[in-house]
């Protein structure tokens, strides 16, 4: 073979060899990172089905903007869920809508609170003393002293105040404050055990509803209120100093992260029951009661939480049914007791919990 055809035959060797090293090398090459894929579209719709369902949940129990009627928590499980920023907005944004639409569609305009409702007026007389005489047939060591945290220039007023820039709640006239508010709250005082200390938790206490008001009454008791918006534990901390309260100890936690066993817990306008019976059930010590407070739709709720009070080892010991008086809007409250140990593997986390309950 001649010297250049020897040459020539070395070279297109050569860059034969250098083209398939380009290839395995370009094989080798980092691929750029993926990003998580985005769906805003089901995002949406995802969020304005939760909102919606919520809204829904809060005209029946007539307490709209006790549990819900505010922007979605960043840091709530729908949220969580979601992996990708335009869709956590998309969800929040979905929730809001929702929420929004299923309680403008259910609910009458609120007429504002009328300068003449004051402490002194006559149908707020009338309301108080009743309640007095109700709480005295419970127990007659309870004085007016008491009351005086919860005249209208005490709590609600701190109340009504605090509303105009929390959006807390949606009730702002004190007659609707006292009945919908105090006076539901009062009403499972006598379920409460009055000669022992016991520990008793609020689950989801948002404006303090029916933690603090039961804790002025229960000054031997130790009250936790548990609550997973930060906005709403700075609320009640203004409410504990301002009405000098001891025995109450705010939780900024979801409930399924609380690891304790109460006495009691107690809650209102925070779920349907067969999602509450998985929150509290498991964080009660054994005979201990849970005590929701419902509106109307009450006994429905407690068809459809059978088998959830069979899973959890739970039975129902009283329900208390009666109107609120002056408007006459229907309340029953449910008192059930834990009676054997509860499976290891509850509670779920709330993402599961809301979306398949027992």
């Amino acid at each position: 073979m001649k010297k250049k055809e020897k040459e020539d035959k070395i070279k297109a060797e050569g860059v034969k060899q250098g083209a398939a090293l380009q290839r395995v090398l370009a094989k080798k090459k980092v691929a750029p990172k993926k990003t998580t894929p985005s769906n805003t579209k089901a995002a949406y719709k995802k969020g304005y089905e939760e909102g919606y369902e919520q809204g829904i949940d809060d005209v029946e129990g007539d307490v709209v903007g006790d549990d819900g009627g505010e922007i979605l928590d960043p840091k709530a499980p729908i949220v969580t869920d979601y992996k990708n920023d335009d869709d956590r907005k998309a969800v929040i944004k979905g929730w809001k809508e929702g929420y929004l639409a299923a309680t403008k569609k259910k609910t009458t305009p609120k007429k504002k609170a009328s300068p003449s409702v004051v402490v002194d007026d006559d149908k707020s007389k009338e309301y108080l003393n009743k309640l007095k005489a109700d709480l005295t047939a419970f127990n007659k060591k309870w004085t007016a002293a008491k009351f005086k945290k919860l005249d209208s220039k005490g709590r609600s007023k701190l109340l009504k105040e605090y509303n105009e820039v929390m959006n807390l709640t949606g009730i702002d006239d004190f007659e609707e404050v006292y009945l919908k508010h105090f006076y539901d709250s009062l009403t499972i005082a006598k379920f409460i055990d009055k000669s022992n200390k016991l520990e008793i938790a609020d689950l989801g206490s948002g404006a303090g509803f029916p933690g603090i008001i039961l804790a002025i009454f229960f000054p031997n008791h130790q009250f936790y209120l548990i609550e997973p918006l930060q906005k709403r534990c700075k609320f009640l901390q203004v409410i504990i100093a301002k009405l000098s309260l001891k025995n109450v100890i705010i939780e900024n936690k979801r409930m399924e992260e609380i690891n304790h066993q109460f006495d009691i817990i107690t809650s209102r306008a925070v779920a349907k029951l067969n999602i509450l019976l998985e929150l509290a059930i498991p964080n009660l010590k054994i005979n201990g009661l849970f005590i929701p407070l419902k509106g109307k739709n009450g006994m429905e709720e407690i068809n459809q939480a059978q088998n959830a009070l069979k899973e959890l080892n739970a039975k129902i010991q009283d329900i208390d049914e009666f109107n609120l008086p002056n408007e006459n809007s229907k309340r029953i409250n449910i008192v059930i007791e834990k009676i054997a140990l509860t499976k290891d593997k509850y509670p779920r986390n709330f993402s599961q919990i809301k979306k398949k309950p027992l």
